[in-house]
């Protein structure tokens, strides 16, 4: 598995969540979902199998700034995802996280959470000689 790495994917369009899969599968990255809900979300990370995450900002969730704090308590890196261009529901969370601006290009939403997990120093990323 690339990194060893475990990615939530909270993406409600079946569409983009389906070219982020493949595109993570595609690196040989383990997919934690997608899942449709922040409740769902939060499950997963409550499961404690999720080493990093990408999630919809305009998720029309109510729950989904509690999955983002959730997300920071827990040291797990993450990114956001919006349509709009703001993090209008998890505004407060500082520091801001990673955002990258629909529609994007699955290599751009991989580049930013590697950005993520890179400078994230309690993740280990293994070096192959």
């Amino acid at each position: 598995m690339f990194l060893n790495l475990r990615i939530l994917l909270v993406e409600p369009n079946c569409y983009q969540a389906l070219d982020l899969l493949c595109s993570f599968e595609e690196l040989c990255v383990e997919v934690i979902g997608p899942v449709a809900s922040a409740a769902d979300g939060l499950a997963l990370v409550d499961a404690g199998r999720v080493s990093a995450a990408v999630i919809d900002c305009n998720l029309h969730d109510p729950d989904i700034g509690l999955l983002a704090r959730c997300l920071r308590a827990e040291g797990i890196p993450f990114i956001v995802q919006t349509s709009d261009g703001t993090l209008r529901p998890i505004d407060d969370i500082q520091p801001a996280p990673a955002c990258v601006r629909k529609p994007s290009r699955p290599q751009a939403v991989i580049a930013a959470l590697l950005a993520e997990v890179q400078s994230d120093r309690t993740i280990q990323i293994p070096v192959s000689n």
